[in-house]
C-alpha cells in the first residue's frame, strides 16, 4: 500500500547480507584494528542506502542511516566490553594494567568522541538505536574509560547534553531495562526538573507519582495461604524483590546479594525482606521455595500468582529481577536501581534509609 516502500527498504537494510568475513576489531595487543570487517560490513551498508536516496523522503532517509550507524556501534560497544570484562581475567596484575592503559588510549582516540554524522537531532531520536547507543555507551564504555560510577552517568548525560536530547536520554536513563545506574528519587526529581519534551515530562511523571507516593500496598498470599499485605510493615525498611521461576539473573542476584543483605541485617527487626514470586502456578512456586534457587525460607514469601499483571503495572516492573526499597512511610526510596543490585551498596543504601525519620 501507500508508503509501503520506505517500510521495506528498512527490512531489506536489516536483512541484507555484506559478504565480509568477520575479523577481530582489537588485535591481540589490545590495539583497534582500523579496516575491520565491521568497519567495511557497515561502509557497505551505508552505500546500500545511497541507492534508495531518491526513493525515500530525506526524513526517512536520516532515520535509516542512523540506524545503520548506531546499530554499528552498538557492536562495538559489545566487543568493548568484551575486553574489558573477559580478556583482561588470568593475566598478571602488572600485564593486565599495562593492557588496560593500551585499550584505553584506543578507545579514546577512536570511540569516546560524539562524531557528527550529519544527522539531523529529530532523525537521531526517531532511530531505534541512537538513544540506547548513547545510555549503553555512557553506562558500559565510558564508564571503564572515565571512571564513572552509576551517578556519574546521570550527571554525564546531563551536562554533555542539551535540549530535545537530553530529555529523551534522561527519560529512557529512568525507564531503560538492563542499565545498571542509579535510579533513586532524588535524580528523577532532579530530571523532571530539567526536561520540557511533552512526552518525557509525561512519562517521567507516571514514575515520580509512582514513588512520591506510598508504594502499592499489595495483599499477597504466603505459603500457609494467610494474605501478606505491604502495609503491615508500616514502619519498617523493606526491601521488595520480584522474581519467577527460570530466571537466571534472579537466581543470581539472590545468590550473591540477597543472602548477605539478609544476613547482614538478620539481628535488625526494623529490615524486612519480601521476596515476591511472579508465577502463574502456586505449586511451582512452592517447588521454587523448596529448591533454594532464587528464594530463602527465611524471607517473607508471597506469591502474585492471578495478580502478577497488577503488581508489574503498579511498580511500573520492565525487567527481572525488579528490587524496591521502601521507607518506613511507605515512600518507594530506590526503583530498582543499581545499588540495589550489588549488596555492598544495597547494604548501605538500607542503611542510610534507617536514619531517616
Amino acid at each position: 500500500g501507500r508508503g509501503s516502500e520506505k517500510y521495506n527498504i528498512q527490512e531489506y537494510l536489516k536483512t541484507f547480507k555484506t559478504g565480509v568475513k568477520p575479523t577481530e576489531i582489537f588485535d591481540a595487543g589490545f590495539k583497534y584494528v582500523p579496516g575491520n570487517s565491521m568497519e567495511r560490513s557497515l561502509a557497505l551498508k551505508l552505500a546500500h542506502l545511497e541507492t534508495f536516496k531518491d526513493k525515500l523522503p530525506e526524513r526517512y532517509y536520516n532515520i535509516f542511516k542512523a540506524d545503520l550507524i548506531y546499530k554499528h556501534l552498538a557492536s562495538i560497544e559489545g566487543q568493548v566490553a568484551l575486553h574489558t570484562a573477559f580478556r583482561l581475567r588470568g593475566l598478571k596484575p602488572e600485564e593486565a594494567e599495562r593492557r588496560k592503559a593500551i585499550f584505553k588510549k584506543e578507545y579514546i582516540k577512536y570511540f569516546l568522541p560524539d562524531r557528527d554524522y550529519g544527522i539531523p537531532e529529530d532523525a537521531l531520536l526517531r532511530s531505534r538505536y541512537y538513544v540506547q547507543h548513547v545510555l549503553r555507551k555512557t553506562a558500559n564504555c565510558d564508564f571503564v574509560v572515565q571512571g564513572l560510577d552509576s551517578t556519574g552517568v546521570f550527571n554525564d548525560l546531563k551536562e554533555k547534553y542539551s535540549g530535545k536530547t537530553r530529555d529523551f536520554l534522561l527519560t529512557t536513563y529512568f525507564l531503560q531495562p538492563n542499565l545498571r545506574v542509579n535510579r533513586d528519587a532524588g535524580k528523577l526529581r532532579e530530571a523532571l526538573a530539567l526536561v520540557s519534551t511533552p512526552y518525557c515530562r509525561e512519562e517521567l511523571g507516571k514514575l515520580n507519582s509512582l514513588i512520591t507516593g506510598r508504594a502499592y500496598d499489595f495483599a499477597l498470599p504466603g505459603p500457609d495461604n494467610n494474605l501478606v499485605r505491604l502495609s503491615d510493615y508500616r514502619g519498617k525498611i523493606v526491601l521488595i524483590d520480584l522474581w519467577f521461576t527460570g530466571c537466571m539473573a534472579c537466581a543470581v542476584h539472590f545468590k550473591e546479594n540477597l543472602l548477605y543483605i539478609k544476613d547482614h541485617f538478620k539481628n535488625n527487626p526494623d529490615v524486612v525482606l519480601i521476596s515476591v514470586c511472579t508465577d502463574k502456578d502456586r505449586s511451582g512456586w512452592l517447588r521454587s521455595i523448596g529448591s533454594g534457587m532464587y528464594t530463602s525460607t527465611s524471607f517473607i514469601n508471597v506469591h502474585a500468582g492471578d495478580k502478577r499483571n497488577e503488581i508489574q503495572t503498579q511498580y511500573n516492573v520492565r525487567e527481572f529481577p525488579a528490587t524496591f526499597l521502601i521507607g518506613r512511610k511507605g515512600g518507594i526510596l530506590n526503583f530498582n536501581g543499581a545499588e540495589l543490585r550489588q549488596k555492598t551498596s544495597a547494604i548501605h543504601c538500607i542503611a542510610d534509609a534507617l536514619k531517616m525519620e
